[in-house]
């Protein structure tokens, strides 16, 4: 019986396990498709593009400032100092967008 082979298989935790592995897949897997689109609407030098791009790093910015102010420690702001560069980049190249 194909279902018994499956059962004995697939107990509980296994299946919750491969579950999860399967849905973090997903989760990247479709991150990635979207950054690709966004990554190439940069590329063409987009305006909606570059605006999705601001608005992720400031959201980046704030949750590094927030993680620094409730850790107590420095060491969120490396992470804040990548995402302040790329916008004050993309905010000097801005007239290119279109």
């Amino acid at each position: 019986n194909p279902y018994r082979i499956r059962r004995r298989w697939c107990n509980s935790e296994s299946c919750d396990w491969f579950r999860t592995w399967v849905v973090l897949s997903l989760t990247i897997l479709i991150i990635g498709i979207l950054l690709f689109f966004v990554t190439f609407g940069l590329w063409q030098l987009k305006m909606w593009a570059w605006w999705l791009v601001i608005i992720l790093n400031v959201i980046q910015i704030g949750l590094g400032i927030g993680s620094a102010v409730f850790q107590g420690s420095a060491g969120p702001i490396i992470g804040i100092i990548i995402p302040v560069i790329i916008v004050i980049y993309l905010w000097t190249v801005k007239d290119h967008f279109s």
